[in-house]
C-alpha cells in the first residue's frame, strides 16, 4: 500500500499501481501488538511503464522486513 500511496501522490493522483513482483523479501522480526512500524520505500529503478523499489519496515530501529517489488503503473481512474 505504501508503494501505491507513492505512485498515486508522485503523480498528482493521476497514477496508481498493480504489482508485477516480488523479489528477495524476507522477515527478520516478528511484528507484535502494539509495535510502532516505520516503514519505506525507495525507488530504485524506473521505466516508462512502472518501477521498482526497496521496501523496508523497522520497529524502533530493528529490522523487521525488507525486500524488492516490481510494480506497473496503470491509470488512477481505472
Amino acid at each position: 500500500h505504501l508503494v501505491r500511496w507513492l505512485a498515486a501522490k508522485s503523480s498528482c493522483f493521476e497514477q496508481t499501481c498493480e504489482l508485477e513482483a516480488v523479489d528477495g523479501f524476507t522477515f527478520r522480526e516478528r511484528a507484535r501488538m502494539g509495535n510502532v512500524l516505520t516503514l519505506s520505500a525507495k525507488v530504485t529503478h524506473r521505466d516508462g511503464g512502472g518501477f521498482v523499489a526497496e521496501c523496508r519496515a523497522t520497529s524502533g530501529g530493528i529490522p523487521v522486513a525488507e525486500g524488492t517489488v516490481a510494480v506497473q503503473l496503470i491509470p488512477l481512474a481505472g
